[in-house]
């Protein structure tokens, strides 16, 4: 019997203990929306690329996830070393310095493919602070068979009158700004991850052309993520999803810097870009939510909302 030292087995045991440290773990908060919860599923992908670096995912509704990312980055408790926002908080996060600026991306990544809209609502004075996951806009869902506006269906499958809804854009009357609105989920790393590299590593694999093409691979075509490649839009992607060519166009024309009929001094058309409009929203939604559940009657609701607004606006400064 040929007797192996003791010495290779304390050898093999410290290069597993070594390799079991050296690995990194990147804690990633995100929201539990389908998209997300497909992210966090396929990522095994990303970890057999990176045997390195173990990803913990904390996922979370999404008024939890904005109350808990707020408080974290706000303080600067460093909880998480990713990061899921959108083009609400990135730049009022990252004009505060609150976010890694995105750098030295490899030629493969294609910035330069991301719709131009979508990249100047993730930048602060040029520098991108984080990059999109996925982006949204707005159309509307009508009856074709009646001509009236009708259900709204993601899966047609489970509608009695699936082969009779079209998608057009959202209705205007005086001007079209504003009309289109959007908005990007999208991933960004804190300024005070403890695991930077890793992170970098992991975001612009979850943004890249090829993890599209993994969910097309995986999940089918529909299921991509929409709304920040122009890539993405291929003709195969027109032809199999029915929303994606007027989803396409919204994209395209949105413009958050200029959301209204007149000037205005603030950026964004579904949100205002200033720290209270999160608090604000939350606010008002939980009055109109009573309202509607008959809680509250809806002229209180209303009220109430008003004044809720006024005195936040009041109290950081905004009227003169």
């Amino acid at each position: 019997m040929k007797i192996i030292p003791s010495a290779f087995f304390l050898s093999a045991g410290l290069s597993s203990a070594l390799l079991c440290q050296a690995a990194e773990t990147v804690t990633i908060a995100t929201v539990n929306n389908s998209d997300m919860i497909r992210m966090q599923r396929l990522s095994k992908t990303f970890e057999q690329l990176h045997p390195d670096v173990k990803l913990n995912w904390v996922v979370l509704e999404e008024n939890v996830l904005r109350q808990r990312l707020t408080t974290d980055i706000a303080t600067q408790g460093g909880q998480f070393d990713v990061l899921t926002i959108g083009t609400y908080e990135t730049p009022l996060w990252g004009a505060k310095h609150w976010l890694q600026p995105i750098k030295d991306l490899p030629a493969s990544y294609d910035l330069a493919d991301i719709f131009p809209s979508v990249r100047q609502g993730l930048s602060v004075n040029d520098t991108l602070y984080a990059l999109p996951f996925y982006g949204e806009s707005t159309l509307t869902y009508y009856r074709t068979d009646l001509f009236v506006a009708g259900s709204f269906i993601t899966d047609k499958t489970q509608s009695k009158v699936a082969d009779s809804v079209g998608f057009v854009a959202a209705p205007t009357q005086v001007t079209d700004k504003g009309s289109s609105w959007l908005y990007a989920w999208s991933l960004a790393i804190p300024a005070t991850s403890k695991h930077k590299e890793a992170a970098k590593a992991f975001v612009p694999w979850a943004t890249s052309k090829e993890y599209i093409q993994l969910v097309a691979e995986k999940d089918g075509i529909t299921n991509v993520p929409p709304g920040t490649r122009m890539s993405t839009y291929s003709d195969a992607y027109l032809q199999a999803a029915p929303f994606a060519s007027v989803t396409l166009k919204m994209m395209q024309h949105a413009d958050p810097a200029h959301p209204s009929a007149q000037p205005v001094p603030y950026v964004g058309i579904q949100y205002v870009t200033i720290p209270e409009f999160q608090a604000i929203g939350t606010s008002v939604g939980k009055l109109l939510s009573a309202a509607l559940t008959g809680q509250m009657p809806v002229e209180q609701a209303l009220a109430s909302a008003q004044q809720t607004t006024e005195r936040e606006m009041k109290r950081a400064g905004y009227p003169k």
